[in-house]
C-alpha cells in the first residue's frame, strides 16, 4: 500500500521557527524602516495563515487515509470468502407462482 509520508515533528518545529523569525523580521522592518503598521501585520500574518492551511490539509489527508482503510476493512468483512456457497441475491428473485396468481386474479 502506498502511504504518503507525514511531516515529522522536527519538520514542524523547523517550519514554526522559520515562520516566527520571518514574521518578527517583517513586522519589525515595517515598523522601523517603512513605518506602516498595517503592512507589517498583513505580511507577517500571511505566512501563519498559509501554515495553518497546510496543517488543515495534512489533517484532512490523515482523515481520508483512515476512512479509506476503514472502508477497505469493512469491504473485506462483508465479502464472503471465495469458495463458500453464498445465498446472496436469492431474496430478490421474483417467485414464478406469484406472477401467475396475480394474472389469474385480474381475469
Amino acid at each position: 500500500m502506498n502511504r504518503l509520508a507525514m511531516p515529522s515533528t522536527q519538520t514542524r518545529r523547523a517550519a514554526k521557527a522559520a515562520l516566527a523569525v520571518l514574521s518578527v523580521a517583517i513586522v519589525l522592518y515595517s515598523l522601523i524602516i517603512i513605518q506602516q503598521v498595517l503592512l507589517g501585520i498583513l505580511v507577517g500574518v500571511v505566512p501563519w495563515i498559509l501554515y495553518l492551511f497546510l496543517r488543515l490539509l495534512w489533517a484532512l489527508e490523515r482523515i481520508a487515509t483512515a476512512m479509506e482503510q476503514r472502508a477497505e476493512v469493512d469491504r473485506r468483512q462483508a465479502r464472503p470468502p471465495v469458495g463458500e456457497d453464498s445465498h446472496t441475491g436469492e431474496h430478490q428473485r421474483p417467485r414464478s407462482d406469484a406472477g401467475e396468481e396475480a394474472s389469474s386474479r385480474s381475469e
